[in-house]
C-alpha cells in the first residue's frame, strides 16, 4: 500500500529518482494477446548495481517490482544492475508528492499522462482525438527531455 512519505522519505526518494531515475511514456508496438496494434505505457524506474538499495526504496514505497538487468557478456567489468519499477498506481499517489530538480517537467508530464489515461491504456477505447493527441504531445516532450545530454 501506498503512503504519504515523510519529509526524510520525501527527500530519499526525490534524491534517488533525479539521480537513478527515468520517468517516461512510452508507445508500446504489437502488444501480444490483443487486437490493438499499440498501447500507452508508464515507465517510471530506478536502477542501480545496488539490489539492498532498491530493497529499501520498495520499503519506503510499498509497493513495486525489482528485476534483474545483467549486462552484456562481451562486458565482464559490469556489474548486474536491478531495476525497481514504479506501479502506475503507485505513481498518482508519490509523484504530487515529490519536487524534482532535473526531472520535474518529466514529472508534471507523466502525472498529466497518467490523468488523461484513466484506465483507457489503448486508442479506439474511449479516447478521444483530443486525448490521443495531448499523448503524442506528451511522449514528444518526455523524448525530448530524456534523450541523454539534454
Amino acid at each position: 500500500m501506498v503512503k504519504v512519505l515523510s519529509e526524510y522519505e520525501r527527500g530519499w526518494l526525490e534524491a534517488l529518482t533525479d539521480g537513478e531515475g527515468t520517468l517516461g511514456l512510452q508507445k508500446v508496438q504489437n502488444v501480444p494477446r490483443t487486437r490493438r496494434s499499440y498501447v500507452w505505457e508508464v515507465r517510471a524506474y530506478v536502477s542501480n548495481t545496488n539490489r539492498m538499495l532498491l530493497e529499501k526504496l520498495r520499503q519506503i514505497v510499498g509497493e513495486g517490482s525489482i528485476v534483474v538487468h545483467d549486462r552484456h557478456p562481451n562486458h565482464p567489468k559490469y556489474k548486474t544492475s536491478y531495476r525497481f519499477q514504479f506501479s502506475r498506481n503507485s505513481l498518482r499517489v508519490l509523484l504530487p508528492q515529490l519536487h524534482l530538480v532535473t526531472k520535474d517537467r518529466q514529472r508534471i508530464l507523466l502525472l498529466e499522462a497518467l490523468a488523461l489515461l484513466g484506465q483507457h491504456y489503448y486508442p479506439g477505447h474511449g479516447m478521444s482525438p483530443e486525448v490521443y493527441e495531448r499523448l503524442v504531445q506528451i511522449w514528444a516532450e518526455m523524448r525530448r527531455l530524456n534523450k541523454r545530454g539534454v
